[in-house]
């Protein structure tokens, strides 16, 4: 058995787990960020918003049976929660004004890259030689897929850029909670921080159409939530 697995496992089956996880997760994010942008145009950003959060919060209590959401540390997880928000902002608003979703994975690709940076002082990783040129060559490879000086280049882009580089401290902090909290207390705070900040973000950002959109709106927004949920407690798993 490898010395320090949480489990007595080994560590490399440790590790395929988490790989195994967290790409569980990336998938079902992925289609419920396609159901979203579809949704945007509908509803707007701030209603978004608190759709996801209201059955994103049902999605974790469902899969935890309601058990075991209570924070440990309280203040960083707040603080990861509204970090997480202005994340999501900064993509719906992109999306909202018909930023292409596959643009805005390519420029979502630079947050391993810069995770990787952020492990050294704030996990305290040890980063070797590989991986730094595995960095270097993924980050060659955003470059190419970005284009810089091209059409890809609007306001959008800077503010997705911002977003990620957000997303990459939040994605750290959440390995930091794995330490101490349960994937669904670390899952279900970050969705409810969206129905407040949803809330106070609608005179900015107010409903397009009606509260109550049709049918097919508001099952791809329930699923949006759905599905987000589930994949933030992947995320979180994965990191535990």
């Amino acid at each position: 058995m490898a010395e320090g697995s949480p489990r007595g496992l080994p560590l490399t089956q440790d590790t395929l787990r988490g790989i195994a996880t967290i790409s569980a997760g990336y998938a079902v994010i992925t289609a419920a960020d396609a159901a979203v942008k579809w949704a945007l145009p509908e509803v707007g950003v701030a209603m978004a918003m608190i759709w996801r959060g209201v059955f994103g919060m049902l999605a974790i209590a469902l899969l935890s049976g309601g058990r075991r959401l209570w924070p440990r540390r309280v203040p960083l997880l707040a603080l990861r929660s509204t970090l997480h928000c202005l994340v999501t902002v900064a993509f719906y608003l992109a999306w909202f004004n018909h930023f292409p979703l596959a643009d805005s994975y390519a420029v979502n690709a630079v947050a391993p890259l810069i995770m990787t940076v952020l492990a050294i002082p704030l996990l305290g990783e040890q980063v070797g030689w590989r991986r730094w040129s595995s960095t270097a060559v993924g980050f060659v490879g955003v470059l190419i897929m970005l284009q810089p000086g091209g059409d890809l280049w609007r306001w959008e882009t800077a503010m997705i850029l911002a977003g990620t580089a957000t997303l990459a401290v939040t994605r750290i902090w959440t390995r930091v909670l794995a330490a101490t909290d349960t994937p669904q207390a670390i899952a279900f705070w970050l969705l409810f921080a969206h129905g407040p900040m949803g809330l106070l973000l609608l005179p900015v950002f107010p409903p397009v159409g009606p509260l109550l959109p049709g049918w097919d709106v508001a099952f791809a927004l329930a699923f949006l939530g759905l599905a987000n949920g589930c994949a933030h407690f992947l995320f979180a798993r994965a990191f535990a």
